[in-house]
């Protein structure tokens, strides 16, 4: 089951697969499964891009940045409320957006 779809700003296919994980699919290449550390396979819900090309990931555990060449990961250590994100979106003045059980935050 695919879960979530995102095209970056360099034409690459990112899809959260259930029970996979991430695949990056990228012009002519075979996919890519990105495993990031500590996120399961099956945690990842949305993906979106910030203005820096960086990927925001919502997963079951929490939230998790993807920069090139680092993960930066989000719980209730860093602040949020709820480790339990099921989306995330960059809205027209590039603030990124975040859906949780408990509420929507900025």
């Amino acid at each position: 089951t695919v879960d979530a779809l995102h095209v970056d700003r360099h034409g690459t296919l990112w899809a959260a697969v259930t029970g996979r994980g991430l695949l990056r699919i990228h012009a002519d290449d075979p996919p890519e499964v990105v495993n990031l550390p500590g996120i399961l396979p099956g945690d990842y819900k949305s993906i979106a891009e910030d203005p820096d090309g960086n990927l925001w990931l919502s997963t079951a555990h929490g939230l998790a940045v993807l920069r090139v060449g680092a993960v930066r990961a989000y719980g209730k250590p860093e602040g949020l409320l709820s480790e339990n994100s099921s989306v995330v979106l960059e809205d027209r003045q590039h603030r990124v957006w975040i859906g949780a059980g408990n509420g929507l935050f900025v």
